[in-house]
């Protein structure tokens, strides 16, 4: 049994875009009582609430989304 010959095409492979969503800080900023004792709404839309609350009890960046 034999394959085909694959096409061979002018077409070149490339590198996608990129991506800036990947954080380049991973730097801990120090505890702050303020935000650390309950959460801060930051923003209100008509279906959705922003509200942010810094975790000191883990040490590492999160994300909730």
């Amino acid at each position: 049994m034999t394959l085909p010959d694959p096409e061979i095409s002018d077409k070149q492979l490339g590198l996608p875009p990129v991506n800036n969503l990947i954080p380049e800080d991973f730097e801990i900023l120090e505890p702050n009582d303020v935000y650390s004792s309950s959460a801060h709404l930051l923003h209100q839309w008509d279906d959705t609430d922003l509200w942010y609350k810094k975790d000191d009890k883990f040490g590492r960046p999160k994300a909730i989304v």
